[in-house]
């Protein structure tokens, strides 16, 4: 009677063990394939990053190439101001140059004199001589 009792009790052990491995299984099956969905997710998120970086630094060499050729326009409009001081001395000196042959009546002048002072002057500025 005692065997009887042992393998009854067996086989209900099996009974349940056997159900009970086998949810197991399923719960750790069902499990993997959620981790393998969330892997595959997060490869494809990975994926986007990695172009959307990619991106980024063709626009970010992009925008330097840009601002490089905009520096060099500015730096082509720079002004000299050596060259333009050396234009305007030499200008002056021509200026001062032309105009020293020039007599600046006094107040005490006649009109006829200032006026033509007046008219050199002009004639002066517009080359003719």
């Amino acid at each position: 009677m005692l065997s009887f009792l042992k393998s009854s009790l067996q086989t209900r052990g099996l009974a349940i063990l056997i159900p009970a491995l086998a949810i197991v299984a399923l719960t750790t099956a069902l499990y993997i394939r959620h981790l393998n969905q969330t892997i595959t997710e997060l490869n494809e998120i990975i994926a986007d990053k990695e172009v959307k970086l990619r991106l980024e630094k063709i626009n970010t060499k992009n925008a330097f190439l840009m601002l490089d050729k905009q520096n060099a326009r500015v730096r082509a409009l720079e002004i000299n101001n050596e060259k333009l001081q050396k234009t305007a001395d030499s200008l002056d000196l021509a200026l001062k140059k032309r105009l020293s042959t020039i007599q600046t009546p006094s107040n005490t002048d006649k009109c006829e004199t200032k006026l033509n002072f007046y008219e050199t002057v002009l004639k002066e500025f517009n080359d003719e001589k």
